[in-house]
């Protein structure tokens, strides 16, 4: 719940449900304006009124005065990102090169009725690529999902031409629709990114954020982190859609090294939550890809989950891991939304929830950081 400004009445606040606003300010707007915006309350005042709300519910559900669950936490350093120099920002790299590159092949979908690769966005790779030293040829996919085989066979001979990845401009699409659509075209071996349309160029935030994830799920490697870090290979999990119809997966994996390792979509399911099988499927698919390239598993994982990790929702995905005798760090990102008090096993915790008692993991709410490190 939040309070906001009656647009008939400015000064007068309503409230109104977090998940029903839009936001106005973009990851672009944030980080330009960094340091300057004050987005979140000061962690003193956070943490004198968690204690007040706190007290309130225990007086009022007769369970005294409540007291703050201390876990160890660690400060994470500002991480250093390089392209084929030092950059700020991931989206830099499109304009100084990239860390790693290769010569690369990309087609372009169109739903939308329009001809061809968008001047903006092709001036965009152009430069990119040049600024890398690699070679980028841009194909047209010429072909409609609703032709059935015949838009196989485009594929299938886009795939032969060299095609690595196919960026996608489309009017909004259903979920069950747009998920179909990516399956599709992972099943001919060609990731996808979907960028809706009407596009302007005025809207870089969005399109270099397509074009990025294009470029990683095509192998390359956009940037990269300055220095080592202990896991040779990071599992992003994502449950994403509407109302009731979701697909869960690993977005992409990659190597210590920052080299792309593959992206792999499951079967629906329904609710926020992965099944425990489908979570243990999609890592043990990376831990294979990381054995064909290294020739050994990982000595450690960095397990990302987009999101409230559901109880045991990773249980089965440890226990194996603990068998393989490979670490691991599962860490849980909320991007939307303060820390809440969550039940856990009968405890009430502010601001992070720990489904498992004996291995506590960083949870990443908006406004701020949290967590310990979990046991191996």
């Amino acid at each position: 719940m939040a309070w906001v400004a009656d647009p008939k009445d400015p000064r007068k606040p309503i409230p109104h449900l977090t998940g029903l606003l839009v936001p106005v300010l973009t990851l672009e707007d944030l980080h330009e304006e960094e340091g300057s915006l004050a987005l979140s309350l000061p962690w003193e005042e956070r943490r004198r009124r968690t204690r007040e709300i706190a007290s309130w519910i225990g007086r009022r559900l007769g369970l005294g005065t409540p007291e703050a669950v201390r876990a160890q936490a660690y400060r994470l350093s500002i991480p250093k990102l390089m392209g084929r120099r030092a950059v700020s920002k991931p989206a830099d790299a499109l304009r100084v090169g990239f860390y790693r590159a290769q010569e690369t092949a990309l087609a372009l979908l169109r739903l939308d009725g329009a001809q061809g690769w968008p001047e903006f966005l092709r001036r965009a790779l152009l430069r990119a690529f040049g600024a890398s030293g690699a070679s980028l040829r841009l194909h047209t996919l010429h072909a409609h999902p609703s032709q059935g085989l015949a838009f196989r066979e485009a594929l299938r001979k886009a795939k032969e031409e060299g095609v690595q990845a196919v960026l996608v401009l489309t009017p909004p699409m259903a979920w069950e629709d747009r998920n179909r659509l990516k399956a599709l075209l992972l099943r001919e071996g060609l990731p996808s990114q979907i960028l809706n349309v009407p596009l302007r160029e005025e809207e870089r935030h969005r399109w270099e954020n397509a074009l990025l994830g294009l470029l990683a799920k095509a192998g390359l490697q956009v940037v990269a982190l300055s220095g080592a870090y202990p896991a040779e290979l990071a599992v992003g999990f994502d449950a994403g859609g509407r109302e009731s119809f979701r697909f869960g997966g690993a977005a992409c994996a990659v190597g210590g090294d920052g080299g792309h390792l593959l992206w792999t979509l499951p079967e629906a399911q329904a609710g926020e939550r992965i099944p425990q099988e489908v979570v243990w499927d999609l890592l043990e698919e990376t831990l294979w890809a990381f054995r064909r390239k290294a020739g050994r598993l990982p000595s450690r994982v960095l397990l990302l989950r987009d999101g409230r990790v559901p109880q045991d929702e990773f249980a089965l995905a440890l226990e194996a891991l603990a068998r393989e005798g490979i670490a691991y760090d599962l860490v849980s990102v909320r991007k939307s939304g303060g820390g809440g008090s969550t039940p856990c096993r009968g405890a009430w915790r502010t601001g992070f929830t720990s489904p498992w008692r004996t291995r506590p993991f960083f949870s990443l709410p908006s406004t701020g950081t949290s967590g310990a490190r979990p046991d191996p």
